[in-house]
């Protein structure tokens, strides 16, 4: 929560998988590919959710995904970081 507070990451960012493509925004605690395991077809996939995130965004979807994984921050839960 402070690290959003203090203004050094956002709730809801790109997978750890950039593409030049994307805007720059702050690392996010979470992202639209959380469920996703690092196998290496999930990579791709992961970044095409980052550009489909950053096309089609809406402030909603950022809200659904918090309050969805909400339970699970700051657990060490497996796929959920």
């Amino acid at each position: 929560i402070f690290t959003v507070l203090f203004g050094k990451k956002t709730w809801v960012g790109f997978s750890e998988y950039k593409d030049s493509s994307l805007p720059k925004i702050k690392k996010g605690i979470i992202s639209p590919a959380i469920k996703l395991e690092d196998h290496e077809n999930n990579i791709q996939i992961k970044r095409q959710l980052d550009l489909l995130y950053a096309k089609d965004y809406h402030v909603a979807d950022d809200l659904k995904l918090l309050m969805k994984f909400l339970p699970h921050l700051g657990h060490k839960t497996e796929n959920v970081a």
